[in-house]
C-alpha cells in the first residue's frame, strides 16, 4: 500500500465489495477499450498515441474504492445500503470510484480522513464526488 498503507488501513470500516469493484474495473477496460478502438493505427496495427489522444491517469482502483467508501462512511452514509434502497446502481458506484481515481486529490483525502473525529456534515469540498455524496445524504 506504500506510505499511505497505515493511513488506508484506518479507513477500511467496512468489508470490500468484489462486485463494486469489479464493476469499476470494467467500466475502466471499456474507456480504455473505447480510446483504443478511436486511435489512428500505423500500418503493422499499432496506436498513435500522444498529443492525439490526451488520457487521464487512473489511480489505484483498491485505494480508490476505500477512499471513496471511508468518505462516505464519515458522513454516515453506507454505500452498500444506497444500492439496496435503490438511490445508487452499481455503475453509479464504479463511477464515483472512477472519478475518484481521475482526481488528482488522494493525499489530502486521506488527510481528511484521518482528521474526522466525529461524523462529517458533508464531503469535503475538495472531493470530485462531494455534490453526489451529499445528495445521498
Amino acid at each position: 500500500m506504500g506510505r499511505h498503507g497505515s493511513i488506508l488501513q484506518g479507513m477500511c470500516l467496512g468489508r470490500g465489495m468484489p462486485a463494486l469493484a469489479g464493476a469499476a474495473q470494467d467500466q475502466c477496460n471499456r474507456a480504455q477499450e473505447l480510446s483504443e478502438s478511436r486511435a489512428i493505427r500505423t500500418d503493422q496495427g499499432q496506436a498513435i498515441t500522444g498529443e492525439l489522444m490526451p488520457s487521464t491517469s487512473l489511480g489505484d482502483i483498491e485505494k480508490h474504492f476505500w477512499l471513496t467508501r471511508s468518505v462516505a462512511r464519515c458522513m454516515g452514509l453506507s454505500l452498500t445500503e444506497a444500492m439496496a434502497e435503490g438511490q445508487l446502481s452499481a455503475n453509479e458506484y464504479a463511477e464515483l470510484v472512477t472519478r475518484c481515481r481521475a482526481a488528482d486529490c488522494s493525499e489530502k483525502c486521506a488527510f481528511w480522513l484521518a482528521m474526522q473525529q466525529s461524523q462529517a456534515t458533508a464531503a469535503p469540498e475538495f472531493c470530485a464526488n462531494a455534490a453526489i455524496l451529499n445528495n445521498l445524504t
